[in-house]
């Protein structure tokens, strides 16, 4: 059977036409946060993301955009102003959620040292009650995760020792946060856990700068046991990575103080090795956050973070990351994770309108796993020089031909197509089944 999920995206190179596959999401925010960062995926219908602003909030779906919910974390802001502190000086380091109604939320404050708490709600974010604050000589908090309701791992730094004996301070809980071990095979390390970590199943990864370069710390087993990626990586806090399995990751390579080229770099054997390989398509220095479709060769990055319009936008590869293709080039968007389902989520800004955005889109048809069971075989014949037919036993909701430019030319629901009045060139038919999937093919007229 025809491999349908290599379709469009690697073909064209018509931002007009794909801007059409980000689907703008209801109102997510009631108040104009300045923008949406942190997005956790637990399914297709349930995301939750948080703001970066005072006082900042969370906002959950359940129904995948049919209805967002958001509050703020009042019980988390009551506190901290009873503590005559200002929320000014309360940040967000890290927020994860297991379902629906757990989640759990990491912040920081310094009086007059950094302190370190972690917060959990049970009942979808009405209310939030505190469940670990890290001892003193644990510093700078890093992350929160949870695999699932029960199992979870928070990282810090451990202020105690001298480089290069320094460790990381990784505690660990079976039972939703109620109790925290702290794991005592965490490596020891001569620098410091830097701002970004990427996480997909029972991995998580991320970053740590030293002196002369960066590492990748990663666990496999939901945070049981901890292992440095050997190889050494160039760049700055701002490098990135990405994982579609556990063997197959990337890593951009990059500083936005230094204007050079970001540098791809990428894995098969768990990261092992590294090949570093070129990549084409983006059109800027540096990008702020990049996601596999997990289990595919798909890659969504996102522009930069700012006021230079020109470096907003996404970009989508299918050969991962050899090439990609811009998706809407002038959109703010600020971070951007794909569920094991096929849906993409992205945060971002309206900068005219000074509100928060969510963006949505389905590559479900990428999945390998819809190679499998998609009862899809193309179109036939292509090129062509009058009728096409869609070979599917699917039932179809409709098919839409457009031109280059991105413009409809017909609709129909119908899987006979009559392309004889067209003149000679290239045409997209994007095809809508009646069971959710979408599938688009390019199409030579002769």
């Amino acid at each position: 059977m025809k491999k349908f999920f290599t379709f469009l995206f690697a073909q064209l190179a018509v931002s007009s036409f794909f801007s059409q596959f980000w689907s703008v999401q209801n109102q997510v925010f009631t108040q104009n946060y300045t923008a949406i960062y942190g997005i956790n995926i637990i399914n297709n219908d349930n995301v939750w993301t948080h703001s970066n602003n005072v006082p900042i909030a969370y906002a959950k779906t359940t129904n995948g955009n049919a209805s967002w919910v958001s509050g703020e974390f009042n019980d988390v802001n009551a506190y901290y102003t009873g503590l005559n502190m200002s929320l000014y000086s309360v940040g967000v380091n890290s927020f994860s959620a297991a379902d629906n109604m757990n989640a759990w939320l990491m912040t920081q404050y310094n009086d007059p040292y950094m302190h370190n708490d972690i917060w959990k709600t049970s009942n979808g974010g009405l209310n939030w009650q505190k469940q670990f604050s890290f001892p003193q000589q644990n510093i700078g908090g890093k992350l929160v995760h949870f695999f699932d309701a029960n199992t979870g791992v928070a990282v810090s730094l451990n202020a105690e020792g001298f480089e290069p004996n320094r460790k990381y301070a990784i505690y660990r809980t079976t039972d939703g946060g109620t109790n925290w071990t702290p794991i005592t095979n965490s490596p020891n390390t001569p620098g410091s856990a830097a701002h970004y970590y990427y996480t997909l199943g029972d991995a998580i990864y991320f970053w740590e700068s030293r002196v002369g370069g960066y590492k990748i710390f990663k666990t496999i087993d939901k945070g049981l046991s901890w292992t440095e990626i050997s190889h050494t990586f160039d760049g700055s806090d701002w490098n990135l990575t990405a994982w579609s399995d556990m063997n197959k990751g990337i890593v951009v390579e990059q500083n936005p103080t230094i204007i050079t080229p970001m540098k791809f770099l990428r894995t098969t054997d768990g990261g092992v090795t590294w090949n570093e390989f070129t990549s084409t398509g983006i059109p800027i220095s540096w990008i702020g956050d990049i996601s596999y479709l997990p289990g595919t060769d798909v890659l969504i990055a996102v522009g930069q973070n700012g006021n230079i319009s020109s470096t907003y936008g996404s970009w989508i590869s299918t050969d991962n990351g050899n090439t990609f293709t811009a998706i809407d080039p002038g959109v703010y968007h600020t971070s951007i994770r794909c569920s094991t389902g096929g849906i993409c989520y992205s945060g971002g800004h309206n900068s005219s309108a000074q509100k928060p955005m969510m963006y949505k889109m389905n590559l479900s048809s990428y999945l390998k796993t819809g190679e499998k069971n998609f009862e899809w075989d193309g179109i036939f014949p292509n090129p062509a020089n009058g009728q096409i037919n869609i070979q599917t036993q699917k039932e179809i909701l409709n098919s839409s031909l457009y031109d280059v430019s991105g413009k409809l030319l017909f609709k129909t629901d119908k899987k006979k197509i009559d392309m004889s009045s067209l003149l000679k060139g290239v045409y997209i038919l994007k095809v809508e089944f009646k069971d959710g999937n979408i599938v688009s093919e390019k199409i030579i007229k002769q």
